[in-house]
């Protein structure tokens, strides 16, 4: 979700993998970057919410092997009839045509700038998972989506069981594809942000930071020590007056932890029933 009183759209063709690291910082943890960027399969996706004339497009994170998907739970409000959504297509853009089982479509793209570079894309239904038939988790602009396949998924783990603790000046990464909009675009950014204080909003307190962020990077992936620990989910852009997008400002944050998801994780233990799908 995105405050800003003029926007305007910088489309580049960008086809490689990006890293973008401080200048500071050991080789280990520049090598773990590197890793999760290059994964043929990621655990970071893109997330399709499809309402009546309106289509939201949002990052995603899986959270369990089982398809489980963390996003900004805005994503799942149709503003053109203000209803909720309730069909979300989760998409792995990818190098490969080895991916789990039950994807409904999947296409490919040639880059001729790039001597015809084949890129694919792979669409998978979803559904949001609701507790107390609410659409966010505990009232935070969170959502839990889970894909319809009974596949292994790759997925990320939480930095912490409990509340992680941040401190201001701390350094995370966000994970995200800058071009949500362009179908099989492979470029991925992990890109450092920098806490700097917390923003009272109507989804709950969150804490901010300063860092790159562009339209689209709402349900990005947060990490710390490559593990996750946040959920980007809106940007306070800087406005200047017909000049176009400034990827500049602050954006805030969900701090997240394991044991918020227990409930909607629970199917994944033998005699767990789960979140209820919808």
């Amino acid at each position: 979700m995105k405050k800003q009183l003029s926007i305007f759209s910088i489309c580049l063709t960008v086809t490689a993998f990006v890293i973008c690291a401080p200048l500071t910082g050991g080789a280990q943890d520049l090598a773990e970057l590197e890793r999760l960027a290059d994964q043929d399969v990621k655990p970071f996706v893109v997330v399709q919410g499809i309402g009546t004339g309106a289509v939201a497009r949002a990052q995603g994170v899986m959270i369990s092997p089982r398809g489980h998907v963390l996003t900004a739970g805005h994503l799942c409000f149709d503003t053109v009839k203000s209803v909720f959504m309730e069909d979300f297509l989760v998409v792995l853009r990818t190098r490969t045509s080895e991916v789990p089982a039950g994807m409904v479509h999947s296409h490919e793209s040639q880059f001729i700038d790039r001597e015809n570079t084949v890129y694919k894309e792979h669409h998978y239904e979803a559904t949001v998972q609701k507790l107390n038939d609410s659409h966010f988790v505990d009232n935070r602009d969170l959502a839990v989506l889970k894909i319809k396949s009974s596949a292994d998924f790759p997925c990320v783990e939480f930095f912490s069981d409990d509340k992680p603790k941040l401190s201001i000046g701390d350094t995370l990464y966000l994970c995200h594809y800058p071009w949500v909009s362009h179908p099989t675009d492979p470029t991925f950014l992990v890109n450092p942000i920098t806490v700097t204080g917390v923003a009272q909003t109507p989804s709950g307190l969150q804490y901010l930071a300063e860092g790159y962020f562009r339209w689209g990077s709402s349900g990005g992936a947060l990490l710390k020590d490559g593990k996750l620990v946040g959920i980007q989910c809106s940007a306070y852009t800087v406005n200047v007056q017909d000049v176009g997008e400034m990827p500049m400002g602050l954006l805030s944050f969900h701090p997240v932890h394991r044991s918020m998801f227990k409930d909607f994780l629970s199917e994944e233990a033998p005699d767990g029933d789960g979140a209820t799908e919808e």
